[in-house]
């Protein structure tokens, strides 16, 4: 009579021994109960580390970059505004305004102050709205800066409703005007009102643009260093998968003296063809995501320029109406701040033939020279469309500073009507392409944050995807392959 071979697991003898105590069927099914144990472990780890890095790039896109969009915004806007007041008190005297389109006539003042005031009207609009919807996803719980952002954001109103009153008091009293010294007492409201005010917000904007600058980078650290133990983890547990498939294939080869389980094979080879594919996955949504974190760092450079040139246009015409050298001195900082360079005694001047273009490879551009946020956004460019618009900007930045050291030479021996001409003229030309150039640079940076954060997401998610086949599709293989050659043994 035939003798059944038990199946129940002995566990008489130790360590390996009483794994060998057993008969070969056995045997394979606690190797098939081992392989589902570490299939789970693996596939548990995979879907976590992938997860954590697609909530990484969620919470950039729901907190942090529509926050720095809101800040650049609004800081650009609100120095429209201001910069737009002044020219609006110009237009009052029938004096020559940059702040008008070619359509408005500079010979009729009342069109002129209406042409300014609606652009004023539209800029406070988007001002108001870019505040109110880019900070909403700040006032959570998650939010830890101090102060924190609805106190911020108080302190911006308050301060933004007085800058509000006092510019709108500056236009009241230029269109009352009736004598010299009515109008310098509008001067004199309105130089007030941006000392007192325009600089506390600004300052604030920038406070709630820096939060959010380090909440994505702070992002970015988290899915590349704090994580790194995570995928480690996954790493270890996919590769103890892969090697307990292998080694359950030679084992079971060397055991019955023939090349066996064709469906093992299988899934040996869909998990680690899908290992070697998720760090590839892992590798090229970490360098997606540092891009992310270099164009928002270019936006916020670029809205920095272009409030630059701003106030350096808007210090033109304060210097004019109040003969105070502080607009001076406050529009050479800017055009330091802006794009400048050092000459061969190491000065730091802003001379149009010593400003070098943008050199067109990445290795010389990591050694340019020139100083400033133009100077920082030419050694972070990374695309051709950006080298272009960056010399745009440098053609309309070193026509500007020709135009302004004319403006100056007039101011000084007094022809103030012929420099705001000239500044109406030219310089209005100059100030077009500057922020025309600089605009573009901020709109190809947020399009390639699109692009590289749609990659890494799309990536992410299909490597998520396939981590919920190849799992349970390689279980499921390796799982049948042994349990029918089980009747052999």
């Amino acid at each position: 009579m035939a003798v059944a071979t038990p199946t129940k697991l002995t566990t008489s003898g130790n360590g390996a021994g009483v794994f060998r105590n057993n008969p070969l069927r056995t045997q394979v099914m606690v190797v098939i109960w081992v392989l589902v144990a570490l299939a789970v472990i693996a596939f548990l780890a995979a879907i976590s580390t992938t997860n954590a890095r697609i909530q990484t790039f969620q919470k950039i896109a729901a907190v942090a970059v529509p926050s720095i969009n809101a800040t650049n915004d609004a800081i650009q806007l609100l120095s429209g505004e201001v910069s737009n007041t002044a020219e609006y008190i110009l237009a009052g005297q029938g004096k020559a305004s940059a702040g008008l389109d070619s359509a408005t006539s500079a010979n009729d003042p009342t069109a002129q102050k209406q042409a300014i005031l609606k652009k004023i009207e539209t800029q406070r609009a988007a001002y108001d709205r870019a505040l109110q919807e880019g900070y909403t996803a700040l006032i959570g719980p998650d939010f830890t800066a101090q102060p924190d952002s609805q106190t911020a954001l108080n302190y911006i109103s308050s301060r933004n409703a007085r800058l509000h009153d006092a510019l709108a008091q500056a236009r009241g009293l230029s269109d009352k005007a009736k004598t010299p010294e009515d109008i310098q007492t509008a001067i004199q409201a309105y130089l007030n009102g941006q000392n007192d005010h325009y600089q506390p917000v600004i300052s604030s904007l920038y406070y709630l643009r820096s939060v959010n600058i380090f909440l994505l980078e702070d992002a970015e650290k988290d899915a590349t260093s704090a994580a790194a133990f995570q995928q480690n983890l996954a790493a270890v547990a996919m590769v103890i998968f892969v090697l307990a498939l292998l080694g359950a294939n030679i084992w079971l080869t060397l055991r019955v003296k023939r090349i066996l389980l064709p469906l093992v094979n299988v899934a040996l080879v869909a998990v680690a063809v899908y290992s070697f594919f998720l760090f590839s996955v892992f590798s090229t949504s970490a360098n997606d995501l540092a891009k992310v974190v270099d164009s928002y760092n270019r936006t916020s450079l670029s809205s920095d320029a272009n409030l630059f040139i701003t106030d350096a246009v808007a210090d033109q015409v304060q210097l004019v109406i109040s003969n105070d050298p502080i607009y001076k001195e406050d529009l050479k900082k800017k055009q330091e701040l802006l794009l400048a360079t050092r000459n061969d005694k190491n000065e730091l001047v802003t001379d149009p033939t010593l400003l070098t273009e943008c050199p067109a490879t990445s290795t010389a551009r990591s050694s340019y020279k020139p100083e400033g946020v133009m100077g920082d956004i030419c050694r972070n460019i990374s695309q051709p469309a950006e080298l272009t618009a960056y010399t745009q900007f440098l053609g309309g930045y070193k026509s500007w500073l020709a135009t302004n050291t004319s403006f100056d030479n007039l101011v000084k021996i007094n022809k103030s009507d012929e420099a705001l001409a000239l500044r109406a003229g030219d310089g209005a030309k100059a100030y077009k392409q500057m922020s025309g150039a600089l605009t573009n640079l901020r709109d190809l940076s947020k399009a390639e944050y699109k692009t590289k954060s749609q990659s890494g997401t799309d990536s992410l998610n299909l490597a998520n995807t396939l981590a919920w086949v190849i799992y349970p599709l390689a279980l499921l293989l390796a799982g049948l392959g042994l349990f029918l050659w089980r009747r052999e043994f």
